[in-house]
């Protein structure tokens, strides 16, 4: 007799099903033409140490990740997609765009979840907290990155919406009376959200090399190259650590 049951893990060609009855079941596929993803209606039959999976049901829907050169099944039968976010971070904007194009292709509903909102509800804390960090960690990998060549200019690290929260310290002096003096030596806690600042903030490839000319303030523009790679912080896109030098 066979056993209707869910698949809700996958470990190559074994998978845990949950019977119907509330019963977990370790079972193997019967033949190499068909793959399964979590989610995916079967029907098992028991033998010796766990099931075999002789039948797959129809799918109402099918989730995967595909690239040139093989498809990968997530998940099978999803009624609702949840997204979540964490505002503090940055929020991928093409990423979640994606997801909605995946839910709505298969008709699901689609829920944007932000996660830690208590820090967002208490904006003066999160941004103390960042930047006790960035100043805490940055500065050891920019100061030393500077040595590397009389050319660089600078090294900083911006987000993806080109805030700048920890400058090299030559450039984050506290400011003075001279608007001039200050656009040139006080750059720190600064969003620089022209072209090249959010390209190197928002760029996701190995690097990217932009020219541009850097205002200096005063009418005063330096033209310079931009080396820019992303920063990603426990998988996500943070922003990128941008190099500047002349040339």
């Amino acid at each position: 007799m066979l056993l209707g049951g869910l698949v809700t893990a996958s470990r190559r060609r074994h998978y845990a099903v949950l019977l119907d009855g509330g019963e977990a079941l370790e079972c193997l596929l019967k033949g190499r033409s068909t793959t399964l993803a979590c989610g995916d209606r079967v029907r098992v039959a028991r033998m010796a140490g766990g099931g075999s999976i002789e039948t797959v049901e129809p799918r109402s829907t099918l989730f995967y990740r595909s690239d040139t050169f093989k498809e990968r099944l997530i998940a099978a039968n999803i009624t609702q997609v949840i997204g979540v976010v964490a505002p503090d971070l940055g929020v991928d904007e093409e990423l979640i765009n994606r997801w909605i194009v995946a839910a709505e292709a298969q008709d699901c509903r689609f829920v944007l979840v932000a996660n830690k909102w208590d820090a967002v509800q208490n904006p003066q804390l999160a941004r103390k907290e960042l930047r006790e960090r960035t100043d805490r960690l940055l500065p050891q990998i920019q100061e030393r990155t500077l040595q590397l060549s009389p050319k660089v200019v600078f090294c900083a690290a911006v987000d993806r919406n080109g805030y700048l929260p920890t400058h090299n310290l030559k450039f984050s002096k506290p400011q003075g009376a001279d608007p001039v003096w200050n656009a040139a030596n006080c750059r720190n806690r600064r969003i620089f959200d022209d072209r090249t600042g959010l390209a190197a903030g928002r760029n996701q490839r190995r690097f990217l090399l932009q020219t541009y000319r850097r205002d200096m303030g005063g009418g005063n523009l330096v033209l310079m190259k931009d080396l820019s790679a992303p920063i990603r912080v426990d998988g996500r896109h943070w922003g990128g650590l941008r190099l500047a030098y002349q040339f």
